[in-house]
């Protein structure tokens, strides 16, 4: 597994990049100056967050014959028989649903099997962020880091130090551009739509696909404390359209949502804070 450094803010990043369930995934540890150790510490801690992404891969996997999660939409394999991690997640799961007033649902399709891939990402990579990366912190030297997934983002910067986090939510319709600039300490940021994987959301009290009206949503961002929350309500709310509301007072952290019509809404607070035609940042 190939390590990566380079020199950023007068101070050095050290990058680990693997793919596993098909998405890359990238790690970015901050150090104060380059030291051997260091070098061996992420890279035997990134070997133990690839491992993990195997692991949830074996268990949630919706295209693997051999996965828990086949097994028990199969009638294989009884909910009390299976592991720590897909019960958990089945609770999880079931707190969305009932979080998001039923936009998010692991019912997909209205097809009566399980599946929690809207959220199973986004779990896993905080789970292994503070599991397996953020205990670096304690470490001298290490000052912050972070695990990115498919564009999904858990990061963390030790209290004290004067590190920021540059991010940017991408442009639905040209990705090259950025549509927000954000610069965070810690914290986590989740995008949901159809730019990447097509008309796969699903509107469930209108029974139609995402993407066939200029009000339905193309892009949504979610920034929060925990990944997994923000990648549920990132889901939950791209399955709306640009005019309805009734989410705000639910979600907590803030946001961006953009419309297929090219308009930008922002919130924070439980609040719009504005909604206007989309512009580059």
């Amino acid at each position: 597994m190939p390590l990566y450094s380079k020199q950023i803010q007068n101070r050095t990043m050290l990058t680990v990049v693997f793919q596993e369930m098909t998405i890359p995934f990238t790690i970015q540890v901050i150090i104060t100056q380059p030291f051997a150790r260091a070098n061996r510490l992420v890279l035997e801690q990134a070997k133990v967050v690839h491992d993990y992404m195997k692991h949830i891969d074996q268990v949630f996997s919706p295209f693997r014959v051999d996965s828990e999660l086949t097994a028990f939409n199969q009638d294989r394999l009884m909910f009390e028989k299976t592991s720590q991690d897909f019960q958990m997640v089945y609770a999880v799961s079931s707190w969305a649903e009932e979080k998001t007033q039923h936009l998010f649902s692991a019912d997909y399709a209205g097809r009566q099997q399980y599946d929690p891939t809207g959220l199973v990402k986004g779990w896993a990579i905080e789970q292994a962020a503070k599991r397996f990366l953020f205990p670096l912190l304690a470490e001298d030297d290490f000052i912050a880091a972070n695990l990115i997934g498919g564009g999904d983002m858990q990061f963390v910067t030790r209290p004290g130090s004067n590190w920021v986090w540059q991010l940017g939510i991408a442009d639905p319709f040209d990705t090259r551009k950025v549509a927000a600039k954000l610069a965070m300490t810690s914290g986590a940021i989740a995008s949901s739509g159809t730019v990447e994987r097509g008309h796969h959301l699903v509107n469930i009290a209108q029974n139609r696909a995402i993407g066939t009206r200029t009000t339905d949503i193309i892009s949504s961002s979610v920034i929060s404390d925990s990944l997994t929350e923000a990648d549920i309500w990132a889901t939950a709310i791209a399955t709306t359209s640009i005019s309805d509301h009734s989410w705000l007072k639910a979600i907590d952290g803030s946001g961006m949502r953009i419309s297929y019509g090219k308009i930008a809404e922002r919130w924070q607070n439980n609040r719009i804070v504005d909604q206007k035609e989309l512009i580059y940042a």
